[in-house]
């Protein structure tokens, strides 16, 4: 049996730039918003975009899906744009996918 290696360890680890993150979730948002309205970076989920709690969660879930991460209910909060999820989205990932030291 083969194990990784240290390329694929990399690949693993590698951060997404926020350009990356960006399109990400404008694509998961085009997927999810419940009226046929652009998705631009300065959009606000509820008044722009239409999004009801419901809606907002079910992105939620997706987004955490897609990035293998788990966004705390109270970072919601800072999230109240596109743009303001992927600044926030590039730090909870560079957070969540550092390697943990051990005391």
């Amino acid at each position: 049996m083969m194990g990784m290696t240290s390329s694929d360890q990399q690949a693993s680890t590698r951060l997404p730039d926020h350009a990356q993150v960006l399109a990400d979730v404008i694509r998961l948002i085009d997927e999810h918003k419940p009226e046929p309205v652009p998705v631009t970076v300065d959009a606000e989920y509820k008044s722009d975009l239409h999004f009801d709690s419901i809606g907002i969660m079910d992105l939620v879930a997706d987004i955490e899906d897609h990035f293998e991460i788990t966004i705390p209910l109270n970072d919601l909060s800072r999230m109240q744009t596109v743009g303001q999820t992927a600044d926030h989205l590039v730090r909870l990932i560079s957070a969540q996918r550092q390697p943990q030291v051990k005391s």
